[in-house]
């Protein structure tokens, strides 16, 4: 596979940080601690848990985060929506390796096939250890994550793109990870994980703001395309909006413990995003701290209610 170009034969560490920045490492946040939420509330519901089961769950939905990174690359070079994005930050458009030629078409998908070749050896390992419902739900995870970018479902030209994103990331991974641990099917994993899940919807609703114009070019019809960018960013803070709702209502009705909700006190990152992102939809460069901002918010707050859950130690 291609590797930076260094006057000589690359290092491993540098080849390592080559992939890990095609492959949008850093974004492994929005599934990660997805998997960690699911460990917590186990842990809350009294399972024990293994160790040993968690590592291989987070090392196969690692794999697949970033084997549908990869993949989406390759299918927007192929749409070509990344070659005419002008305004590419560390939060859209991309990774711009392949724009760049610092790495061919076909590396990004054999890397992706091998990300994607990994989730499955690891999926396969924990559907032996906790029969075939985890084979179940990693087909479905497999189904939508390529689907997302690639045909027949093309998922991110469809305007369902981001809620499936939200789906997976958020609901399914946890719920998921939830199953690996205990073995058994809980509604309890699900409510902490919709808050995550919409804020990584409003993740991809504020990036394909400044994606606008090259997404337009080439017919990638995504939400913010379709109802322009104005509705856009209505739409990100009404998922903020939905989040902060959701996380105080639930402690209140006995679905989550009451130190998770001290994700509230992310509100004031949350009204700055909002209000960046409102003054500044028409101008794609200046409504970068907004994207910024909302990866953080998904962070903090996937953070907060995990650590609650661990405070909370287990059911009243």
């Amino acid at each position: 596979m291609d590797a930076p170009a260094s006057g000589g034969r690359p290092s491993f560490a540098s080849w390592l940080a080559f992939w890990a920045r095609a492959s949008r490492a850093p974004f492994l946040t929005a599934s990660l601690f997805s998997v960690a939420l699911g460990a917590a509330v186990a842990r809350w519901d009294g399972y024990a848990l293994s160790w040993g089961l968690l590592l291989l769950t987070m090392v196969g939905v690692a794999g697949a985060h970033l084997g549908v990174n990869l993949a989406n690359d390759y299918a927007d070079d192929l749409l070509g929506t990344d070659a005419v994005n002008r305004y590419r930050s560390p939060f859209n458009g991309g990774a711009g390796l392949i724009q760049a030629g610092l790495v061919a078409p076909r590396s990004v998908l054999a890397a992706s096939s091998a990300c994607l070749i990994t989730a499955a050896l690891a999926g396969v390992w924990l559907g032996a250890a906790r029969g075939p419902v985890v084979l179940i739900l990693m087909s479905l995870g497999f189904v939508l994550g390529v689907g997302y970018s690639a045909d027949p479902l093309g998922l991110m030209r469809t305007g369902w793109g981001e809620a499936v994103a939200g789906l997976c990331c958020g609901p399914l991974v946890a719920f998921g990870s939830y199953f690996v641990l205990t073995g058994a099917v809980s509604a309890s994993v699900l409510w902490p994980s919709l808050p995550c899940g919409l804020l990584v919807s409003a993740i991809l609703v504020i990036n394909e703001v400044p994606d606008y114009e090259a997404d337009r070019s080439v017919n990638k019809d995504n939400l913010v395309v379709r109802y322009g960018r104005q509705a856009g960013v209505r739409l990100h803070g009404g998922l903020l909006v939905l989040t902060y709702g959701l996380i105080a209502l639930f402690p209140l009705l006995g679905r989550m413990p009451w130190q998770a909700a001290a994700a509230v006190v992310t509100v004031p990152t949350a009204w700055r995003a909002v209000r960046i992102a409102l003054a500044r939809a028409e101008d794609p460069v200046a409504i970068i701290p907004a994207n910024a901002r909302t990866i953080l918010l998904h962070a903090a707050v996937a953070l907060l209610i995990t650590g609650g859950y661990w405070m909370a130690g287990g059911r009243p």
